[in-house]
């Protein structure tokens, strides 16, 4: 699985593999994608066909919707599913709607502050123009922080 990305024409890739259990923290992303059903609770199928378009111009079929816990105490609701998609996003814009926070970038890690919070989260370290959290298998694996691979 590749991340590509084009600057002034050229194409480059920044990642070769990102593990299932990493979300890329969004800002541009309108919802929270994961292709990895595994990871949702609460699933609904989707009736009927839905999509959604990819910033390549792609569409990709939404198939069930569910939520997830990111990291204990915080639970996404809406999560989309779909399958051919190749990485989870966390969308900012849904998260702080969600949680009433705030997200602060720093040079070097995404935090959410808000006073729902018991105290400062780190969404993510940024590492190759990403800010990445790893997600443990179970809330109590969860290590906040952690930067693409």
């Amino acid at each position: 699985m590749g991340a590509a990305g084009f600057l002034a024409g050229t194409s480059f890739c920044s990642f070769t593999s990102i593990g299932s259990n990493t979300w890329v923290v969004d800002n541009g992303a309108s919802d929270h994608i994961t292709p990895n059903l595994s990871l949702l609770h609460d699933v609904k199928p989707i009736q009927g066909y839905s999509f959604i378009t990819l910033p390549n111009g792609k569409q990709a079929e939404i198939k069930h919707i569910g939520s997830m816990e990111l990291v204990p105490g915080l639970v996404l609701t809406k999560v989309l599913h779909i399958p051919n998609f190749h990485f989870n996003l966390l969308s900012l814009s849904k998260l702080t709607r969600q949680s009433s926070a705030n997200v602060v970038f720093t040079p070097d890690v995404c935090l959410l502050q808000g006073h729902t919070l018991e105290k400062d989260l780190i969404l993510g370290r940024e590492n190759k123009g990403l800010h990445c959290l790893e997600r443990g298998t179970t809330p109590q694996e969860t290590q906040v922080g952690l930067g693409c691979s």
